[in-house]
């Protein structure tokens, strides 16, 4: 079944190979954009300027107290909605981070990544 599909990719891509090119280019441009972006936070005198941004700030302190109390959650934290349903996935990819390197510049890299 997965075969089917894989070969369904692959005559896709070949038969429209300017389609291909420029949405990979589009993807590069992306990333690179988000590491020009992210730089701009490592390029200050000190790592405490990338406090500055408020989610990667948020996403830090709910990784880090996952890692640190070792606590589980059904529901991710509340946003600018009020108390709706986020899921808590996002936030248990970034504590595994947290636990191999708890720092801030590290866990902005892999969102970066992500």
């Amino acid at each position: 079944m997965v075969r089917i599909y894989i070969e369904k990719l692959k005559a896709f891509i070949v038969s429209n190979q300017f389609h291909y090119f420029v949405i990979c280019l589009i993807v590069l441009l992306a990333v690179f954009l988000r590491l020009v972006a992210f730089s701009d936070y490592t390029n200050a005198n000190s790592e405490w300027r990338q406090l500055y941004n408020n989610d990667l700030n948020r996403d830090y302190l709910i990784a880090n107290h996952i890692v640190t109390y070792g606590e589980t959650s059904f529901n991710g934290p509340d946003g600018y909605l009020g108390s709706v349903w986020v899921s808590p996935l996002y936030y248990y990819l970034l504590a595994a981070v947290v636990e191999i390197n708890s720092n801030i510049l590290v866990l902005g890299f892999f969102n970066v990544l992500l």
